[in-house]
């Protein structure tokens, strides 16, 4: 290798260097945002995000979200938002080193009251954010054997401690990998036996590293299944089931994990 060629391999290098830092720096702050520029900049940033899945469901390019008004104080930071001709709010707390989506005002987080009936040829239960601890949890159930009068019961969803949460930003080696729990069951008396085709869907309101795969696993009537590998879009994890039974002293128990692929 002549002089010219090292030199012109390190002026290689240094470019693809100085590419990485500019891609892995958050997004600068501006003239209406307050607070320490590298948080304003990475609850800029999340925020587009943790948005994107409400703006395509409005028929609206993530891409033309706009944002503005962003105050980072300390571990707490506020936002303004338009997706098309709706304006919303948003609140974030930072805990385990992710920013937390909080609180969100607008039209599009009025979620009507559950139908919490069982169906037996099957639905769809949406449950609102202020009752799974934040998460916007969604479960799309198949045909069952239901009885008449049958509700789900009890379900809840909540972030794991500091001790099961996946670690963020995730190092190669690590112990804890869980990103939530949540659990449902069924009253009466009789089981409710799922036939295959349910499927859940969780938004998560902090920023999932798409780079992991994730996964459920779960018991259900003493029966424990899984890992079953999800599908990440728009921060929305999407899992499809296998058939599955549900009684009333026996719920069904998640778990979702991140892992490396």
């Amino acid at each position: 290798m002549t002089q010219g060629d090292g030199e012109t391999r390190y002026a290689g290098m240094r470019c693809i260097i100085a590419v990485l830092a500019l891609l892995l720096t958050p997004i600068l702050a501006r003239a209406d945002d307050s607070g320490p520029p590298r948080d304003v900049g990475t609850v800029r940033s999340d925020a587009r995000v943790l948005l994107a899945h409400t703006a395509r469901l409005a028929g609206v390019d993530p891409k033309q979200i706009v944002i503005s008004d962003v105050a980072v104080s300390g571990d707490r930071a506020n936002l303004s938002w338009n997706i098309g001709k709706e304006r919303g709010l948003m609140r974030f707390v930072l805990s385990e080193n992710r920013w937390w989506g909080t609180l969100e005002e607008s039209n599009y987080a009025v979620v009507p009251h559950p139908d919490l009936s069982v169906h037996p040829a099957g639905g769809l239960v949406h449950f609102p954010r202020s009752q799974t601890s934040g998460y916007d949890f969604s479960l799309r159930y198949s045909a069952n054997n239901a009885g008449n009068n049958t509700n789900f019961a009890g379900v809840r969803a909540r972030p794991p401690t500091h001790a099961e949460f996946l670690p963020y930003p995730t190092p190669y080696r690590y112990v804890a990998d869980a990103v939530m729990f949540f659990d449902f069951g069924v009253d009466g008396s009789k089981p409710v036996s799922f036939q295959r085709g349910s499927s859940v869907d969780v938004w998560f309101p902090f920023v999932l590293d798409d780079k992991l795969k994730y996964s459920i696993v779960y018991s259900a009537a003493s029966t424990a299944v899984g890992p079953v590998t999800g599908t990440i879009f728009d921060n929305v994890l999407h899992f499809d089931l296998p058939a599955f039974t549900v009684t009333p002293v026996e719920p069904f128990m998640g778990e979702i994990d991140g892992d490396f692929r």
